[in-house]
């Protein structure tokens, strides 16, 4: 299994002096399981609509773009300097990558997201972080008698979604257009800034130890996403550049988000 790793010394570095988060009101702690990325390759040309224009969109190979799935489970959810209330929830997120205009840095630009709590969304919504609520049922379990699992979610945000995906295995040698796995992994996974918003545009910072992911096989999908969004054709959702899973990693997000001036 290919290991991305990280030196923490400088990911200690990161929370502080070089990301600028001594500031920051707030650190926000949690527990994610379960996490799904399930990418799709595009022309940048064809996605740049759908981002600000004061985010410049990462690419890879010749001009292709990127936008991803994301599902996770996240768990004991809390403010690091106060151990309760604790929250649970499942989210869903629809992401594209981009460049940290203060840093020049692989970032995230979240282009919709789905919450199951109530009161998370109506928390999140009051400062800003536009995330709705859905309906959004995740069951995940390994086959019987084989070393694999199954990963299946249904529910309804703007419609009906149902994402099968099963049989675990070691991540592939090449994932083209990226030179080397290793390369295309730090893209998708390991931006450390998140962007969100359209005519106000704002970014915070996480950390996160080392994601060891492994590759899943896509079965089955129904999302409305790229209906209301025509970013892919429907005969394309079943041909994603990569469906990558990871059981379990800790976040911490840095709150409030700033403002991208």
């Amino acid at each position: 299994m290919l290991k991305i790793l990280y030196n923490s010394r400088h990911e200690q570095g990161k929370e502080g002096k070089d990301l600028g988060l001594t500031h920051h009101l707030m650190r926000i702690d949690m527990i994610l399981n379960h996490v799904l990325y399930l990418t799709y390759e595009i022309p940048a040309t064809d996605l740049r609509p759908f981002v600000p224009r004061s985010l410049s969109l990462a690419t890879a190979g010749e001009n292709r773009a990127f936008v991803s799935i994301v599902v996770l489970q996240c768990r004991n959810v809390h403010a690091s300097w106060l151990p309760f209330p604790r929250f649970n929830y499942t989210q869903m997120n629809l992401r594209t990558y981009v460049k940290d205009p203060a840093t020049g840095e692989q970032a995230v630009y979240f282009l919709q997201s789905a919450v199951t709590s109530t009161l998370v969304s109506i928390m999140t919504r009051t400062i800003g972080i536009p995330w709705e609520q859905g309906v959004l049922d995740l069951k995940v379990f390994p086959r019987t008698g084989e070393n694999t699992l199954s990963y299946d979610l249904t529910g309804n945000w703007q419609g009906d979604i149902r994402v099968h995906a099963e049989a675990l295995a070691p991540l592939p040698d090449a994932m083209a257009p990226f030179v080397t796995t290793a390369q295309a992994i730090r893209f998708l996974l390991l931006p450390m800034t998140g962007f969100f918003g359209k005519d106000r545009v704002k970014g915070f910072h996480i950390t996160h130890p080392a994601l060891q992911p492994q590759a899943l096989k896509l079965r089955e999908i129904k999302i409305p996403f790229f209906s209301n969004m025509p970013l892919l054709k429907e005969t394309d959702w079943n041909d994603p550049h990569s469906v990558l899973y990871v059981p379990e990693a800790t976040f911490r997000i840095f709150l409030p988000a700033s403002t991208v001036r």
